[in-house]
């Protein structure tokens, strides 16, 4: 959701944007039945070497991180007019339509991806946030909800590209994995070590959004991130 597009001297932003969200804990609210052909029970034996984004290996399918996961409310929502703030020209702000007990309700967003989208291209587009994360404030802003989009080099460029909703994906649409159940209740705030394990597994394969080698999907198709090669990280 929020992209603080630094010089490339620095750390992304994308890569540690859970950090801005500080999670209380919560208890479990909805479990996820793995798909046993992907589970690996052991925890320790996934490893992430330490390479580019592009060479890192996606973590294996745990127990943890399908619960982990089924605790993320990952949503499709449709952003509004996008504006910059008077305060800042990194910065875009907007209003973005969730659902919440079957109503249409607006939360603000902060977001840094100047430089990678204009105002026009992200105005009342559908995207998919994640809002069961602890609101944050940038450059003094309020921001409510979080954007997931993959991040890589393509041709020797940084290029920042938003998760697409499948078609007709409607403001509500639950965003899940493949062959595992719907959450129908999240906790209010994810834990932050639990966000942190959901995004450790969050990747492109074949322009498709997964996590662990599960396809995201909603009940209209696949959660796609075209343009960017197999292996992509997803923040």
């Amino acid at each position: 959701m929020n992209y603080l597009i630094r010089s490339r001297s620095n750390l992304f932003i994308l890569r540690n944007q859970y950090k801005i969200f500080q999670q209380t804990n919560i208890s479990l609210f909805s479990t996820i039945i793995p798909t046993k052909s992907l589970l690996n029970t052991n925890e320790n034996s996934e490893s992430i070497g330490k390479t580019k984004p592009d060479e890192i290996t996606q973590p294996l399918l745990t127990n943890e991180r399908l619960i982990d996961f089924s605790q993320a409310k990952l949503q499709v929502s449709r952003l509004g007019d996008v504006t910059k703030p008077p305060n800042t020209e990194k910065l875009f702000t907007t209003q973005v339509s969730v659902n919440k007990d079957n109503i249409t309700e607006t939360k603000q967003l902060v977001t840094g991806l100047v430089g990678h989208y204009t105002e026009n291209d992200l105005s009342n587009r559908m995207v998919v946030t994640v809002l069961n994360l602890k609101p944050a404030k940038l450059a003094g802003i309020l921001s409510e909800v979080m954007l997931l989009a993959g991040e890589n080099e393509v041709e020797g460029k940084y290029k920042v590209l938003l998760l697409e909703p499948p078609p007709n994906s409607e403001i509500g649409d639950i965003v899940f994995l493949e062959g595992q159940q719907i959450p129908i209740e999240f906790p209010q705030q994810i834990n932050k070590k639990k966000w942190e394990r959901v995004i450790e597994g969050l990747r492109v394969t074949e322009e498709i959004a997964t996590f662990c080698g599960l396809k995201l999907m909603t009940s209209k198709g696949y959660v796609s991130c075209k343009g960017l090669p197999t292996n992509s990280h997803i923040h």
